[in-house]
């Protein structure tokens, strides 16, 4: 899977310890499993890491894997992942970057400043769609609400998600 909606995209940044250095590790702070990040998307268990490498390319790994050069499980870091099979990963597990060869311990410089740039330029508007259509939402449950209290409901304990929904816009 390496299409992700909107919000799939969203929910899964809004779990990640996003740093504005790219040479530090952007940690996941949802559940993990065996020690790596893990998110359930569609009903299916995904790597966090694999997930995020997925958003940043826009392509599916297929068979392939995705592996850290940082060495931190729950890295979620694109600049510090990179695609690469059961062979690469042994490989990796004692040697340099596997994608230049060329980067030096922790992080990796495989990826440019602009593309990094463009990257958080892209969570940024991300997050802000994600929260204008929360507002939508509240918008649209608050007219549900005024229908219900105009037309005689009068069981308002329904309707208590509604505070809870306001106080996170």
């Amino acid at each position: 899977m390496a299409v992700y909606s909107p919000i799939t995209a969203a929910r899964f940044w809004s779990k990640v310890d996003v740093k504005w250095s790219a040479k530090d590790c952007w940690n996941w702070r949802g559940a993990t499993r065996k020690g790596y990040g893990n998110i359930k998307i569609e009903g299916q268990s995904h790597s966090s890491n694999r997930v995020a490498l997925e958003l940043f390319t826009g392509e599916p790994l297929g068979e392939l894997m995705a592996l850290h050069t940082c060495d931190n499980k729950l890295c979620c870091n694109p600049r510090h992942l990179y695609a690469g099979d059961a062979s690469d990963n042994m490989t990796d597990i004692g040697g340099d970057c596997l994608r230049c060869g060329q980067c030096e311990g922790y992080g990796c410089n495989c990826t440019t400043e602009e593309q990094q740039s463009a990257y958080i330029d892209h969570l940024i508007a991300t997050k802000d769609a994600q929260d204008a259509k929360i507002k939508a939402l509240v918008e649209y449950v608050e007219s549900i609400a005024d229908w219900m209290a105009s037309n005689g409901y009068d069981n308002t304990s329904d309707l208590a998600f509604l505070a809870a929904a306001k106080e996170t816009t």
